[in-house]
């Protein structure tokens, strides 16, 4: 019984042994991970908390930051735009085919129509004190002073991208025509060009010294550098330029002559104030 007792004790003192190296390697262990984490800390940078007015300062300058990158869009917008309004001034400046004309005295009012149709009216501003007796003729045509005028007459030729016609008022086909005037006139002002479209002039035939057919004018829908000098360009289309875009547009003939009939049905005389 005693060696039993023995060596039940010396297998329990080992066994003590045991579980007390067993809790010895596991505090190391524990130790061990603690140290790691304590030096995983201290090498964290300490947090500073920031105060109320550092805060403030803070949000100001950030503030400030957007403000002016807002405001240097806006003026980035601004600089563009007005650049922009600019370049479309001096462009309309430049290719303004009515800059610089003389000033207007009167204005005659052409009432059209298409094959009985009502075409609609254009309004002529005159350069009375410019070319006298040319707008002196035409208003006398205009108002049937000497009981014979446009009213009635046809325009004759329509001129692809450059004019339109009329004004013949003897023959209708442009061949003939008649001076309110009772002769030929000289030396009218023939200094006005005929820039762009809308120019309303009459055919000088050599500045009439050797023909009286000073009742033909024309209308000019495109630039027509080949007329200045030669034709008298005394007045513009104020208004209802979209009529004589109109009648350029007509079918013609291989004549040029408009298919339709186009008669001016009515012409009146105004003083332009």
């Amino acid at each position: 019984m005693e060696g039993k007792d023995s060596a039940s004790h010396r297998q329990e003192s080992r066994k003590n042994e045991h579980l007390k190296a067993r809790k010895s390697a596991k505090k190391q262990k524990s130790n061990k991970k603690g140290n790691a984490s304590k030096r995983v800390i201290t090498n964290r940078e300490p947090k500073v908390t920031k105060s109320a007015s550092q805060r403030y300062w803070d949000d100001l300058k950030a503030d400030i930051a957007g403000e002016l990158e807002k405001h240097s869009i806006l003026l980035a917008v601004v600089l563009v735009v007005s650049l922009m309004l600019s370049t479309l001034y001096f462009a309309v400046e430049s290719t303004d085919p009515f800059k610089d004309l003389p000033p207007i005295t009167d204005v005659i009012r052409f009432k059209f129509t298409q094959n009985g149709k009502d075409l609609g009216a254009v309004e002529f501003g005159l350069f009375g004190s410019t070319c006298p007796l040319t707008t002196k003729n035409f208003i006398m045509l205009s108002t049937h002073e000497k009981g014979f005028g446009y009213k009635g007459s046809r325009i004759h030729m329509i001129l692809p991208m450059h004019a339109i016609m009329g004004g013949d008022i003897t023959e209708g086909d442009g061949s003939g025509g008649k001076s309110a005037l009772g002769q030929p006139f000289e030396k009218e002002n023939l200094s006005v060009r005929h820039t762009g479209p809308g120019f309303l002039g009459m055919l000088s035939l050599e500045n009439n010294r050797k023909s009286n057919k000073t009742s033909i004018f024309y209308v000019t829908t495109h630039e027509v550098p080949s007329y200045d000098k030669v034709n008298v360009a005394f007045g513009y289309v104020m208004d209802g330029m979209d009529v004589i875009n109109k009648i350029q547009q007509s079918k013609v003939a291989d004549d040029m002559s408009p298919k339709e009939n186009i008669t001016i049905t009515k012409a009146t005389h105004m003083l332009y104030n």
